[in-house]
């Protein structure tokens, strides 16, 4: 009976890291919808070098002058401004 316990233990055990095992990581190139990221860049689509949203833009977009940070705005900002929003979101 004691064998026939510990065999049920175990099996038990290995079900459960088999489970834990199966548990997806969080992928930061993944929306939570399940689509991938794209560059913040209107009509553009391409995988963006990074996947935070200041930095979501693909190696074209991101070497030219920087965009405004609010959401869905892809106003380009003036090299020389500091500023990191369009004069429509100040």
């Amino acid at each position: 009976m004691k064998k026939f316990f510990w065999i049920i233990v175990i099996i038990a055990i290995l079900a459960f890291i088999g489970t834990i095992s199966d548990e997806k990581e969080d992928d930061p190139w993944t929306n939570s919808d399940g689509s991938s990221i794209v560059c913040r860049r209107v009509d553009c689509g391409e995988r963006p070098v990074y996947p935070d949203w200041n930095r979501r833009y693909c190696s074209v977009h991101i070497k030219e002058s920087h965009y405004c940070r609010h959401p869905d705005c892809s106003n380009k900002i003036p090299n020389d401004s500091e500023g990191v929003y369009c004069s429509e979101h100040q």
